[in-house]
């Protein structure tokens, strides 16, 4: 099957087929005598694997462990589960940081009197100085979760850790 096939096939845009190629999460195609890349069902099938791994949120890095993983269909699945919960661990994560995000939000629009931009609550919150406290912090059972994940994280995702931990300490609820 040519490229415009296999877009077709598993949606997924030409661009970006050539991008998990040139990454390596898809397998270079073979070429016909004219140059064209021709694939087979067994691209489709890891093509759909990055594609679902990316629609659940899953990093570059994590869908090429799991693919590594994949291709070793008698291993235990230990390792795979291990990329799972890290990953839910960083979803609750951010969906915790967006609760807090929200709650301050919602505050700040409630507390503005709406009469004049000097004494506006939205903009007092803004203005505020880079690090002061702003939104809720993690819970210390969520921030114990992501840091047990740590050993397992790429580099990315270990300095994104490390971020979210500086982030905890310098933004506490007031």
């Amino acid at each position: 099957m040519k490229i415009g096939e296999l877009s077709r096939s598993t949606d997924t845009k030409v661009t970006t087929i050539r991008f998990y190629e040139e990454i390596g999460l898809l397998n270079r195609p073979a070429r016909t005598a004219s140059g064209r890349r021709t694939y087979t069902t067994g691209d489709v099938e890891r093509l759909n694997f990055v594609r679902n791994g990316r629609r659940l949120g899953f990093s570059i890095e994590e869908i090429r462990s799991l693919i590594a993983l994949a291709s070793e269909p008698n291993r235990d699945c230990g390792e795979a589960m291990t990329i799972a919960s890290c990953h839910l661990a960083a979803v609750e994560e951010r969906l915790e940081q967006l609760t807090a995000l929200r709650d301050e939000l919602a505050v700040m629009s409630r507390d503005c009197d709406r009469q004049r931009i000097a004494d506006c609550r939205v903009i007092h919150t803004i203005a505020r100085p880079v690090g002061s406290p702003i939104s809720i912090g993690l819970s210390p059972a969520r921030a114990g979760r992501a840091m047990s994940c740590e050993g397992h994280a790429t580099a990315r995702e270990a300095s994104s850790a490390a971020s979210s931990r500086l982030r905890r300490s310098a933004f506490r609820s007031e």
